[in-house]
């Protein structure tokens, strides 16, 4: 019996030497070099955490060749350069790969570049002055979410299928998403505005998108015989991207106002427009998302001063407010930040030129308080 025992013993011994630990380790880097080195040696489980910024003028900072199961945190730094090199963040043949938290990639190529890779998560981070935030070449459902890509070529480059994009705003690029080839990528959840080409360039097809903000001037650019699917049925899990009740498609606005969703009827309520948006001959919304407060007001006492069924759609750094009825109100509304801002509406001409201006370019929501003479179904926008 004790024999067994020593045997048993022995044995554990020799696998536990035999076999990296189950502990999941941290390790911290400085410079490219360091976090590269860090990660060919990383076990499953391990992180490896910037402690300063990271700037290179060669081609790429961050390589993940093969190397499974880890984390890159950036921890609040940055990764720059001053040239159009390769990429920030290389992930390559690679898979459970989690990059998160990297408060500026800018001057590169791409930001993060997943080539062949398989279910990695890119979370947290803001893109800005790339060429493209993102390009996925091959690999499949990887998860790109809460992330902010400004001043891109493209926002997003997709070459691969079955990729998730969700809760990211993709602004003020030229592209917002090109597809080039692949099907089956999600994108939901989404703010795609101000994209000076189009917010959507599709070359391969059979893609879904729902619950997005789309406010482009031109918002969708579609070469394929349109396989794509602008929306799920109908849902209540929850408030859509501009606060209505219900989750369909998609919200369809113009910069100046005058898109399917800005101008569309919502005689219920719902949240959904109560018509279809056709985007073309045959790209077609089903269940477009209404501006909130679009169907008709509620009933009102006579001589009450109240302002019925106001409601407010926010994304980016614009806000705007529906307001239902007539009559001279003061409104307060508070938003996250405590910035000044100032009414711009001249009540002598009201309310047609009526406009909210912040005093400062925040891209967060501020507090105002305005005194307003409003007719029905005006729609007052706050832009920065």
């Amino acid at each position: 019996m004790m024999r067994n025992i020593l045997l048993c013993m022995a044995l554990a011994v020799v696998i536990a030497i035999g076999m990296p630990s189950a502990m999941a380790a941290t390790y911290t880097c400085g410079s490219c070099d360091d976090c590269n080195t860090a990660i060919a040696s990383a076990f499953p489980g391990d992180i490896i955490q910037l402690n300063a910024s990271l700037y290179s003028d060669v081609s790429g900072c961050i390589l993940d060749n093969s190397i499974n199961d880890i984390a890159i945190d950036c921890n609040g730094y940055t990764i720059t350069s001053s040239i159009i090199t390769f990429g920030a963040i290389n992930i390559q043949t690679a898979s459970n790969v989690t990059v998160s938290n990297c408060s500026w990639i800018a001057g590169w190529d791409t930001g993060v570049y997943l080539y062949a890779s398989d279910n990695n998560t890119i979370e947290n981070c803001t893109f800005y002055g790339n060429a493209n935030g993102f390009h996925t070449y091959g690999g499949n459902y990887n998860v790109m979410r809460n992330n902010n890509i400004s001043f891109e070529s493209a926002g997003f480059l997709i070459e691969s299928a079955n990729q998730i994009a969700e809760n990211n705003t993709i602004a003020d690029n030229n592209y917002g998403i090109a597809f080039y080839s692949g099907s089956g990528n999600i994108f939901r959840d989404n703010i795609i505005a101000r994209n000076a080409v189009t917010g959507t360039y599709i070359i391969s097809g059979g893609n879904y998108y729902y619950n997005n903000l789309f406010n482009n001037t031109v918002n969708v650019i579609d070469f394929t015989s349109g396989s794509e699917i602008w929306n799920i049925g109908r849902t209540v899990a929850g408030i859509n991207i501009v606060g209505g009740p219900n989750k369909g498609g998609n919200y369809w606005g113009y910069p100046n106002g005058t898109c399917f969703s800005d101008t569309c009827v919502d005689a219920s309520h719902t949240g959904i427009c109560d018509a279809p948006y056709y985007l073309d001959g045959t790209n077609i919304d089903y269940l477009p998302l209404s501006l909130p407060g679009a169907g008709p007001s509620p009933p009102t006492s006579p001589g009450a001063a109240c302002i019925s069924n106001i409601s407010l759609r926010s994304f980016y750094n614009e806000q705007s407010m529906v307001i239902n009825d007539t009559g001279n109100y003061s409104v307060s509304i508070t938003g996250y930040k405590d910035s000044a801002c100032q009414w711009g509406c001249d009540n002598s001409t009201a309310p047609a030129s009526c406009r909210i201006s912040p005093l400062e370019g925040s891209l967060y929501f501020f507090a105002f308080i305005a005194a307003i003479l409003v007719v029905a179904g005006v729609l007052y926008t706050r832009k920065r």
